[in-house]
């Protein structure tokens, strides 16, 4: 059986145990075998093979509350101004950040059709096909920067790379297929040459590599695994349910398995058979950190918020050394109106560490909402003299300065934004809005 935790290639999986060859053949066989070792290192080197282990990137905490407001801010210009081109790729480097790519990629191409030589829309374009490890469509999007500016040094250098990581998978799939002439039945290749495919963008050949793979083994869980994997990315979520179910059927308590059929309900949005399967994983595993965090932002998006309340206590008891889940269980508490009891759960978390920033920022969000202002302040000087580059604290000092009419230390905070980043174009907006407002103060009071 083919195992996921062995990650190094193994020279005797290679070899065929049932096909005789002459020693020419033989010493021809054992030069491939150092050729794949080769490739495959450069490979693992590049990142460009990984196993199936949990993709916990989908699973953790994602901080979204810390991108929730920002959004919203380019939503509004978006509602007075949708073509915005400025507004539409902030949009999408946000929404890259929590890995909702499809949304993002609808903004890249909003914010192109608007101004088809908007560079950095073309850029985030290409950013978030390589973060979907889609190198053809990253190269193509390279191209296209480099045909309307030929000498664009990172578009240069990003196209350099994929294009070598290209070359390098053409040489790996040509030593799979080598290797498969001698040894049909080499469970590591047809996964490992699917997977090299799908980063390819050939998706229909990564699923008939599978396909040939569960012919001779239609018990082999890790090839439903690539399968589903292949479904998921080209849109297919249905069928990708499907093959997390026969990995259940073979193996009924493989959490990556339950845990991904689990992320793709929620994204279809059906909540209430997410949740059963939640229930189902910690049935066998009660302290399965990764289904109670599931469970607790079903539980949200259901506005059972006491349940989610409930589960985030949970987590917190097992994850006493974490912060995120005290600061998500004060994001649910703000929803239902209790600010204070939110703060006194932000508290906690200060009282160890003054300068957490995911609960100052939190708890900086709850004093601007109350028009707490000064207080609000207070709690974002807390993360900058710890952290004096979080562009997010100098935005919130910004803007609460900017209520407060002390519109000069509004300004220098902006600046500083622009200082850390001269590309942020909300902040651009406002030293130059703020700017004008104390001309005009100016102005009245030589009057």
């Amino acid at each position: 059986m083919y195992s996921h935790q062995n990650s190094a290639l193994d020279p005797s999986m290679l070899t065929s145990t049932h096909v005789e060859t002459d020693s020419n053949q033989q010493q021809e066989n054992q030069e491939e075998i150092e050729n794949l070792s080769y490739i495959k290192k450069e490979l693992e080197d590049q990142q460009l093979i990984t196993n199936f282990d949990l993709n916990l990137a989908n699973l953790v905490l994602r901080r979204s509350y810390v991108y929730e407001d920002q959004l919203t801010k380019f939503e509004k210009i978006l509602e007075k101004n949708p073509s915005c081109v400025e507004a539409l790729v902030q949009k999408a480097k946000l929404l890259i950040n929590i890995q909702k790519f499809d949304d993002a990629l609808e903004c890249c191409n909003l914010a192109i059709l608007h101004d088809n030589g908007c560079l950095s829309a073309y850029f985030e374009k290409a950013k978030l096909f390589c973060k979907q490890q889609k190198i053809d469509d990253a190269i193509k999007v390279y191209e296209t920067i480099l045909s309307k500016q030929p000498k664009n040094n990172e578009a240069i250098q990003e196209l350099s790379s994929l294009q070598n990581q290209n070359q390098q998978i053409q040489k790996a799939l040509k030593y799979y297929d080598q290797l498969l002439a001698f040894d049909r039945k080499n469970k590591f290749i047809y996964v490992e040459k699917a997977k090299l495919l799908q980063k390819q963008n050939k998706f229909e050949l990564a699923i008939k590599c599978c396909d040939q793979l569960l012919t001779f083994d239609p018990y082999e869980k890790y090839g439903y695994l690539q399968k589903a994997l292949l479904y998921s990315q080209i849109n297919e979520p249905q069928l990708a349910i499907e093959c997390y179910e026969k990995v259940i059927e073979i193996d009924s308590t493989n959490k990556y398995a339950y845990l991904s059929k689990v992320k793709l309900l929620f994204e279809l949005k059906n909540y209430e058979k997410a949740l059963k399967y939640c229930d189902k994983i910690l049935n066998f595993d009660p302290k399965e950190i990764y289904a109670m965090i599931q469970k607790a932002k079903i539980l949200e998006f259901l506005q059972r918020y006491d349940q989610a309340i409930k589960c985030w206590d949970e987590i917190i008891n097992q994850e006493q050394n974490k912060t995120e889940p005290s600061v998500e269980k004060a994001r649910i508490l703000l929803k239902q109106n209790k600010s204070k009891e939110a703060i006194k759960c932000l508290e906690v978390v200060l009282s160890n560490n003054k300068a957490n920033r995911d609960a100052n920022i939190q708890k900086a969000q709850i004093l601007m909402q109350q028009g707490s202002l000064e207080q609000a302040v207070q709690c974002c000087q807390q993360i900058l003299n710890q952290d004096p580059v979080s562009e997010r604290a100098w935005h919130y000092c910004g803007q609460a300065y900017k209520f407060l009419n002390q519109l000069s230390e509004a300004l220098k905070c902006y600046e500083e934004i622009l200082r850390l980043n001269s590309n942020d174009w909300y902040s651009q907006n406002q030293v130059k809005e703020i700017k004008e407002q104390l001309k005009k103060q100016k102005i009245i009071k030589n009057d």
